[in-house]
């Protein structure tokens, strides 16, 4: 199993999780932590997470707001089922990720049309983002570049580049050589 991150195309985030590399019908079968399970129930808000049957629950057609308390006691009473009326149980199972046994939840796995996101370092996503605003703002300055990519990366939640002047002074100095030497980068 490695760690890796997943999303559905239409969804503006994504998912830290596991895989084995194993897809069906082309799509990726995601494992999630609790902690990965429960900011996709505050994402999609058609699921939510049962501290009592230690289970997530959401609702098939994606519908928000309606997996309450009743439907959560509703299916405790069908431990066996994972799929009961319009809701799908995800039940703990354990993994090995280097040597370790890990807890995790196969949220979507073999449902939901999850995408492995391509994983690029840091550095490769300030130059292309910083590529991306040159085309777009021929006349862009260094700053307004950099502020632009921290504003972008942020709102993606990358934790690298929260409230940092170094990541900000790094990427100001990366756009200042791009705008110097446009033709080397774009």
């Amino acid at each position: 199993m490695r760690k890796t991150n997943f999303t559905i195309m239409e969804w503006e985030q994504s998912f830290e999780g596991y895989t084995s590399g194993e897809t069906w019908n082309g799509w990726a079968c995601p494992y999630f932590t609790k902690e990965a399970g429960i900011k996709l129930c505050e994402y999609t808000r058609s699921g939510r997470y049962d501290e009592v049957a230690d289970w997530f629950v959401f609702a098939i057609e994606g519908q928000e707001d309606v997996v309450t308390d009743q439907v959560l006691l509703d299916i405790r009473n069908h431990p066996d089922v994972d799929l009961i009326e319009d809701y799908e149980v995800y039940k703990p199972e354990e993994i090995n990720v280097n040597g370790e046994s890990l807890k995790v939840y196969g949220i979507g796995y073999g449902w939901w049309i999850w995408d492995e996101v391509e994983q690029l370092t840091l550095t490769e996503q300030l130059l292309d983002t910083m590529k991306q605003l040159m085309i777009e703002d021929d006349a862009a300055a260094p700053d307004q570049i950099a502020q632009a990519v921290i504003d972008m990366i942020e709102k993606r939640d990358h934790p690298a580049l929260r409230n940092s002047d170094q990541i900000y002074d790094a990427v100001h100095e990366l756009a200042s050589l791009l705008v110097a030497d446009v033709g080397k980068y774009a």
